[in-house]
């Protein structure tokens, strides 16, 4: 996010509204963006959430979905900053979440935080009380002047008078950067200037549709698999392109060629055919017209419903294939998701993924899942659900060591990118997982969090305390990860921060009460070690003293731990410092 952020950031153009709406959120600590589809409505929220000054911590964004924000169980810490989409929610279900958003904002505005959320022009007619008088509309930037930005940033010299076009006004801003490298692309493909470049980069994304639809009903099943297979790997190699074509082939059972091999025509002769594509100098396989391969994917995708079960077999054989590069395993995966996420296909994606991680699973497709579920976790159109069966998936008893690791990278170098405590909260449920491959790798991605500020620490400790404290038995793993957490002797030792103190006590006083002592006594060697070596302050075991004051069988508990401590670790500090401590004990208990 905060490289995103950065990005968008020099992009940016400021629309009608926007310093109103700043002024606003400072004012009101929160504020409801409303505006036309595509006005670029959430990337302002992004911004201005972003140039708050002075505020710490990360960028909340959350979805709507229930049981995702169930999950989160939102409570702000001071200064929190989110960022809420409802833009996309039907005015039919817009009335039941009134209540969530209302909850948000009054948690937000009692912690000094700052909340912004996106609504759609349609449902500001629900909206009553504190809601409606926090809505502001938001105009429409000139879209001739973000993609002047856009290019100039990117190193592509223009002026406003070159990029100006009567079509702009209906292009939403969230493809203006798609535009942008499309102007890259046609650049990079031969001659022109940039009236040229733009001119085609507008072609181009607009699309060829009836063109693709005239030439693929003059073709036979076997060239219409050639196409989709060119289509797919765009750009690569000719090989690739063949293999790819091979394998659609099979697993669409369409006839065998029974010509003998040398008998059939080469794959530069069936391309030329085709009359939309080439092999060039470089052994590549291009398209004559710029976009037009993303027409044929999208033609094949959207028209041909009874195909998409089949496209999906395909894909999964084509990433599985040694044939292909990583680049190109690469290109197919992001090109199928943007077939299957403008269609609301997640499950598609999803089901790959889990093909790719089940048990048993090659580590070779772990990345190929990291970046298939990468690409659904960015779409605002489906990454709450996306949120939403990681976490299933990560509270799985028996999960796959493979889906293990792929959810914890997913969740460290994805997911916390876009909500830090959406990450956090999965990786806890991975930390808890018995499989100590998949629990160790978690915790050392939650450490690397914490490593980035007390914000995170405190979200987690938060967590796992209140799991602890609850009416359901916590696991052993719970108890372990909180002994994990607190450890005295890590780079970034909770116990030393005074403001964490309560919560500590919290944790410990449930531990003492409800675990078995065998598991945390060895904890409290541990303390008693890192006081005497230095590494935190004596005044630290006063946490335990703490929490186990009013509770005569934790004393007693804690007495007896402490004198075993006493027992095995043989150090004088150690002993003056176990003496020192049961003193303090017997003091509690009124000896």
């Amino acid at each position: 996010m905060p490289n995103y952020l950065k990005w968008l950031e020099e992009r940016f153009i400021e629309p009608e509204g926007y310093f109103e709406a700043v002024h606003l959120l400072l004012k009101e600590h929160a504020i409801l963006l409303a505006g036309a589809p595509g006005s670029g409505r959430t990337s302002t929220g992004q911004m201005m959430l972003h140039r708050l000054r002075n505020i710490t911590g990360p960028i909340r964004q959350l979805s709507f979905v229930s049981a995702d924000l169930d999950d989160q169980d939102l409570e702000p810490l001071s200064r929190d900053r989110v960022l809420i989409d409802v833009s996309g929610i039907s005015s039919e279900l817009f009335p039941s979440i009134l209540m969530r958003l209302e909850s948000v904002r009054s948690k937000v505005a009692q912690q000094q935080g700052f909340l912004v959320a996106v609504v759609s022009d349609e449902n500001q007619a629900f909206l009553e009380g504190d809601l409606a008088r926090l809505v502001v509309h938001i105009g429409r930037p000139a879209g001739t002047e973000v993609l002047l930005k856009h290019l100039n940033k990117d190193g592509v010299p223009a002026t406003l008078a070159q990029v100006s076009r009567p079509d702009f006004p209906g292009i939403p801003m969230r493809s203006i950067s798609r535009i942008a490298r499309l102007v890259h692309i046609a650049r990079a493909q031969g001659s022109g200037g940039i009236k040229e470049w733009i001119s085609r980069a507008f072609e181009a994304y607009a699309g060829d549709a009836q063109g693709v639809v005239e030439k693929v009903a003059d073709l036979a099943a076997m060239d219409r698999a050639l196409l989709l297979a060119a289509a797919m790997l765009s750009g690569a190699r000719a090989d690739a392109v063949y293999e790819a074509g091979e394998a659609l082939h099979e697993t669409m059972h369409l006839p065998p060629d029974d010509r003998p091999l040398l008998g059939r025509p080469g794959l530069s002769v069936r391309l030329g055919e085709l009359k939309v594509a080439s092999i060039n100098k470089h052994g590549r396989v291009m398209f004559d017209t710029l976009g037009f391969d993303a027409a044929v994917r999208s033609h094949f995708w959207a028209d041909h419903h009874g195909l998409r079960d089949k496209l999906r077999e395909w894909v999964a054989r084509l990433v599985e294939s040694p044939a292909l590069t990583a680049s190109e395993r690469d290109a197919v995966i992001v090109r199928f998701a943007e077939q299957v996420l403008n269609l609301g296909r997640y499950d598609d994606l999803l089901r790959l993924c889990a093909g790719w991680t089940a048990a048993g699973s090659s580590p070779q497709r772990w990345p190929d899942a990291v970046r298939a579920l990468q690409l659904a976790l960015e779409d605002s159109r489906c990454s709450g659900l996306i949120r939403h069966r990681i976490i299933t998936w990560a509270q799985e008893p028996n999960l796959p060591f493979e889906r293990g690791q792929v959810l914890v990278e997913v969740c460290s170098d994805v997911l916390a990118r876009i909500d830090a405590l959406s990450a956090l909260v999965r990786l806890r449920h991975l930390a808890r997982q018995d499989d100590p491959r998949t629990s160790s790798a978690a915790r050392e991605a939650l450490a690397r969090m914490m490593g980035e500020g007390p914000w995170f620490a405190r979200q987690l400790l938060t967590r796992v305390v209140r799991r602890l404290e609850s009416l359901h038995p916590p696991r052993n793993a719970d108890y372990q990860l909180f002994l994990w957490l607190t450890a005295p002797d890590r780079d970034y030792p909770l116990v030393s921060a005074s403001d964490m103190r309560p919560l500590l006590v919290e944790g410990w006083r449930a531990l003492m009460d409800r675990a078995n002592q065998e598991l945390w006594e060895r904890a409290i060697h541990r303390w008693f070690s890192a006081v005497a070596d230095g590494v935190v302050a004596e005044e630290t075991l006063g946490i335990l003293l703490d929490a186990s004051a009013e509770s005569a069988p934790s004393l007693t508990k804690l007495y007896v731990a402490a004198m075993r401590c006493r027992r095995d670790i043989e150090s004088g500090l150690v002993l003056d410092l176990v003496t020192r401590f049961c003193q303090k004990i017997d003091a509690l208990q009124g000896l």
